[in-house]
Protein backbone atom coordinates (compact mmCIF):
# COMPACT_ATOMS: atom_id res chain seq x y z
CA UNK A 1 0.00 0.00 0.00
CA UNK A 2 1.31 3.46 -1.01
CA UNK A 3 -1.64 5.83 -0.83
CA UNK A 4 -5.51 5.09 0.70
CA UNK A 5 -7.81 8.10 0.54
CA UNK A 6 -11.13 8.13 2.22
CA UNK A 7 -13.91 9.71 0.20
CA UNK A 8 -17.17 10.79 1.14
CA UNK A 9 -20.15 9.86 -1.48
CA UNK A 10 -17.82 7.91 -3.68
CA UNK A 11 -15.29 5.13 -3.77
CA UNK A 12 -12.35 5.40 -1.60
CA UNK A 13 -9.23 5.34 -3.65
CA UNK A 14 -5.81 2.80 -3.15
CA UNK A 15 -3.27 3.85 -4.92
CA UNK A 16 -0.10 1.81 -5.37
CA UNK A 17 3.46 2.76 -7.13
CA UNK A 18 3.97 0.74 -9.96
CA UNK A 19 7.51 2.12 -11.40
CA UNK A 20 7.40 5.17 -10.79
CA UNK A 21 3.47 5.60 -11.90
CA UNK A 22 0.30 5.60 -9.70
CA UNK A 23 -2.56 3.29 -10.02
CA UNK A 24 -6.30 3.30 -8.15
CA UNK A 25 -6.59 -0.32 -7.25
CA UNK A 26 -9.49 0.54 -4.39
CA UNK A 27 -12.09 -1.70 -6.60
CA UNK A 28 -9.70 -4.97 -7.43
CA UNK A 29 -8.59 -4.91 -3.83
CA UNK A 30 -12.24 -4.62 -2.26
CA UNK A 31 -11.53 -1.24 -0.13
CA UNK A 32 -13.58 1.28 -2.65
CA UNK A 33 -17.39 0.73 -1.31
CA UNK A 34 -18.92 -0.87 1.69
CA UNK A 35 -19.88 -4.35 1.20
CA UNK A 36 -23.19 -3.93 0.03
CA UNK A 37 -21.45 -2.31 -2.40
CA UNK A 38 -21.97 1.19 -1.47
CA UNK A 39 -19.50 4.54 -0.88
CA UNK A 40 -18.80 4.47 2.55
CA UNK A 41 -18.75 8.02 4.48
CA UNK A 42 -14.84 8.60 4.79
CA UNK A 43 -14.52 11.05 7.67
CA UNK A 44 -10.22 9.95 8.20
CA UNK A 45 -8.17 6.99 8.24
CA UNK A 46 -5.16 5.73 9.87
CA UNK A 47 -2.64 3.08 9.76
CA UNK A 48 -0.26 1.09 11.58
CA UNK A 49 0.45 -2.39 11.52
CA UNK A 50 -1.81 -4.15 13.95
CA UNK A 51 -1.15 -7.55 13.45
CA UNK A 52 2.68 -6.95 13.00
CA UNK A 53 2.84 -9.09 9.77
CA UNK A 54 5.03 -6.07 8.36
CA UNK A 55 1.80 -4.96 6.56
CA UNK A 56 0.37 -1.31 7.77
CA UNK A 57 -3.54 -2.37 8.18
CA UNK A 58 -5.97 0.61 7.76
CA UNK A 59 -8.50 1.86 10.19
CA UNK A 60 -11.56 4.42 8.29
CA UNK A 61 -13.63 6.48 10.31
CA UNK A 62 -16.74 7.05 9.24
CA UNK A 63 -19.82 9.30 9.80
CA UNK A 64 -22.61 6.62 9.92
CA UNK A 65 -23.48 5.01 13.26
CA UNK A 66 -23.13 1.46 11.89
CA UNK A 67 -20.09 -0.11 11.87
CA UNK A 68 -16.69 1.13 11.31
CA UNK A 69 -14.61 -0.90 8.40
CA UNK A 70 -10.79 -2.12 9.72
CA UNK A 71 -9.11 -2.82 6.77
CA UNK A 72 -6.18 -5.65 7.07
CA UNK A 73 -3.62 -5.53 4.65
CA UNK A 74 -1.80 -8.89 4.25
CA UNK A 75 0.82 -10.65 1.72
CA UNK A 76 -1.31 -13.13 -0.06
CA UNK A 77 -4.02 -11.13 -0.27
CA UNK A 78 -4.74 -7.25 -0.71
CA UNK A 79 -7.13 -6.61 1.83
CA UNK A 80 -9.89 -8.40 4.13
CA UNK A 81 -12.63 -6.49 5.21
CA UNK A 82 -13.35 -6.57 9.01
CA UNK A 83 -15.96 -4.54 10.80
CA UNK A 84 -15.32 -2.58 14.31
CA UNK A 85 -18.49 -1.56 16.70
CA UNK A 86 -18.86 2.03 16.75
CA UNK A 87 -18.91 3.36 20.63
Amino acid sequence: MDLFVANDTVANFLFVNKNGKFEEIGEQAGVAYSAEGRPRSGMGVDSADVDQDGWMDLFVATSTTRSTPFIEITRTKPSTMKRCRPG
